[in-house]
Parts: structure tokens; sequence; C-alpha cells
């Protein structure tokens, strides 16, 4: 098929799932295509995942400010139009910055990807109103990354969506120090470990996932929870650490 000009479009590279995934992506697909990363907040201040990514991976950001920012389309559609991509792939609030240009260049190819619910990545109604539209025309191709988010999809949208698994291929056993962390936590040789990697709020469903723990050590399971993440809950946080489980 030839080798494609790929442009991935993101608000930030700052440390989260869905810039996780586009880095990841970015990575593995340099190896067979061409591809260039939008990023629309400065480096500087919101690039995390910078470090990570692939030197062949070309990267350009706009220097958004926080707020609406009214010329970012516009900069949008004149770099596009620079670039000359097959294929545009938007990620969370990206895709409605990217609307005029998915109008404009219809000789391009659409892919939006939703990395949660639905709705949560829809700014209210109309923001769902929008994308039901440019999906039902066909402007862009929606991607759901697990059966959840292809079910809330198909419940906020009436519309049938792709579902490709979200996920990273990674050898644990070349990360540093990965035993000596694990070791801290067991509580003997045999013990397992639930590592937990993300924001503690109610999507990531923590609070079941540890009642679930609390009820297997109950019946004589040999595991240890551990969940690594910035708190964005409190409740959610104290709720689970009122619970009397030293696992």
């Amino acid at each position: 098929m030839g080798r494609k000009k790929i442009i991935q479009i993101l608000p930030q590279l700052n440390c989260g799932g869905a810039e996780r995934f586009v880095v990841d992506l970015c990575n593995k697909m340099v190896e067979n295509q061409e591809i260039v990363l939008f990023s629309f907040f400065p480096l500087e201040t919101h690039g995390f995942f910078l470090k990570e990514l692939n030197g062949h991976v070309k990267i350009k950001s706009f220097n958004k400010k926080l707020g609406l920012v009214f010329i970012l389309p516009f900069k949008i559609l004149l770099e596009l139009i620079k670039e000359k991509p097959q294929i545009v792939h938007t990620h969370l609030n990206s895709f409605y910055y990217t609307l005029l240009s998915i109008m404009v260049l219809r000789n391009n190819k659409y892919y939006h990807t939703l990395h949660s619910d639905a709705l949560k990545e829809a700014p209210g109604k109309w923001g769902v109103f929008v994308k039901k539209i440019f999906f039902r025309m066909g402007f862009s191709t929606p991607v759901t990354v697990s059966l959840k988010s292809q079910a809330s999809f198909l419940d906020h949208y009436k519309l049938k969506a792709v579902k490709i698994d979200n996920g990273r291929n990674i050898d644990l056993s070349k990360l540093t120090h990965r035993e000596l962390f694990l070791n801290k936590y067991k509580i003997n040789s045999r013990t397992k470990i639930l590592l937990n990697i993300a924001r503690i709020s109610h999507e990531k469903n923590q609070l079941m996932l540890a009642n679930a723990v609390n009820e297997l050590t109950k019946e004589g399971y040999d595991i240890v929870l551990i969940i690594l993440g910035p708190n964005r809950d409190n409740e959610i946080k104290n709720t689970i650490e009122n619970i009397e489980n030293e696992n």
C-alpha cells in the first residue's frame, strides 16, 4: 500500500492514559509510516511524554493558552495543507478544533478515537450533536477502545463504532527496579501483585476493584492491590482507605 503520512492530534503530552496511548501508537506506526504529532499546548510545560517519543516522529506544538482559542482551527487547517497527510487521527477534544479542516480538506481520511465513556468525551449535548452529525455523515470514523466504550458510543450516538482494544506491548522484566518495587509490598514470595496505574476517579472503577480484592483476601487469596496515581476524587480515596484490610 505504500508509505503514508499520518497526523496524530491531541491537546497535550502530559501524563495521562490517552497521551500514553498516542505516544505508543506513534512509536509503533513510525516504523512503517511517516508520523507527525500535533500538540496544542507548549511542550515545555505539557510535554511529560516527550522524552519517550521516537526521534523519527515529527512534532508540531501550537503553544495554545488555556481556554478557547478561536484562531487554533485555522492554524491546524494551514498546517494540514502544508503537511498534505493521507490520514488525520484526532484524540480527546482535538476533534472540535479539527472540524474546519474536516469540512475543507475532504481528500484526507479522518479517524477519532474515544478513550473513555462517549458522553464524558463530549462537552455537553451540543458536543454529542456535532459529533453525531460528523460521524453519521462519514466525515470522521469513530474508534472505541473497549466493550464499555463501544457500548456507551452506541447508547449516546445510536451508531456503531469499531472496537480496537486498548493496551501496551511492553516487557515488564526489562523495567528498572521492578523486582525491588514489587518485593516491597509482597507478604511472601508467592504473593501476587495487582497494580492499578490510573488517576483515582469514578470512571477508573477503583472502588469496585478494592472491594473485590477485599473479598478475595477474606477467602484466602494471597494478593495485594496497589493503586498508583493522582487523586481526583476524595470520596473514593477515603472509602478505599477505610477498608480494614492491609492488602
